[in-house]
């Protein structure tokens, strides 16, 4: 696969250990786990981490050193396919149950193009994400992009997703895009239901790819809750419908999503 029109950095999922790329797994979840593997070579000891969003199962988890302490949050028990959620502490990332200046590290695979469908907004997360930083601590969010969730990511819209960032408390270390030489490209909106000529009128691209966004932690003016995160009532936004979801993406989505249930049976769902 190739990534093209791309003006920040690029690693190569094929470079990586066999630990890292393991045959059986999509380019995505390579991608994914090149990503932890980058993070896990910066933690050191006696540090701690937080996953957002760590579902059923954490490859960073399962590969940090006994001396680092691993927190994680979701917002369900039990996942779609009734696997046990790995969580620390049942939250969401609109009120992370944990107090201000924590965690040396925050993780989320995955994740911040789902915010959106739980009612979070991204820059009100950031900001919690901020909150329970420490300051000089850094945050390491990979997302999807040509594939799924908030129009940003399936748009591959970088500039709009950075105009969230707030300066005062967020420096950009870096903007990665994850690729492997080895695969073919990847059209991975077509599984999801989106037709190209929406994804491509944004940008002609050639593959769906996963792309790591590491900030870090300036200041802590911004820092601030009204209670004890830790005591205080557990507060999950109810997930919105799948029709509210292609909405977002406009008239022509939602349409070309209900033919496809219609006509192919498909729900333009992963």
């Amino acid at each position: 696969m190739e990534i093209r029109n791309w003006q920040n950095s690029i690693k190569d999922i094929a470079s990586y250990p066999s630990g890292v790329k393991n045959v059986n797994e999509s380019i995505m979840a390579n991608a994914v786990n090149a990503a932890n593997y980058d993070l896990l070579a910066l933690i050191k000891s006696g540090q701690n981490v937080i996953e957002i969003g760590c579902g059923s199962d954490s490859w960073l988890r399962n590969n940090l050193p006994k001396d680092v302490s691993w927190d994680g949050i979701d917002v369900f028990d039990t996942d779609s396919r009734g696997r046990k959620c790995i969580a620390t502490k049942l939250g969401s990332v609109h009120e992370i149950p944990f107090s201000n200046d924590n965690f040396d590290w925050v993780l989320a695979n995955q994740s911040m193009e789902h915010w959106f469908e739980y009612g979070v907004q991204m820059k009100d997360a950031l900001s919690e994400i901020a909150r329970v930083l420490r300051e000089g601590g850094q945050a390491h969010l990979n997302f999807p992009f040509y594939l799924h969730g908030h129009p940003f990511f399936v748009q591959g819209n970088l500039k709009s997703i950075l105009t969230l960032i707030d300066k005062d408390i967020w420096n950009i270390v870096d903007i990665i895009a994850y690729k492997d030489s080895e695969e073919q490209d990847y059209l991975g909106w077509r599984r999801c239901g989106f037709p190209d000529k929406y994804v491509q009128r944004f940008d002609k691209t050639n593959s769906s790819f996963v792309v790591n966004l590491v900030l870090e932690k300036i200041s802590s003016k911004k820092d601030a809750h009204p209670e004890n995160p830790d005591t205080r009532d557990l507060n999950i936004k109810p997930h919105i419908s799948s029709f509210r979801m292609a909405l977002t993406h406009g008239i022509y989505v939602l349409v070309w999503k209900i033919f496809r249930k219609l006509v192919k049976g498909k729900s333009g769902g992963q």
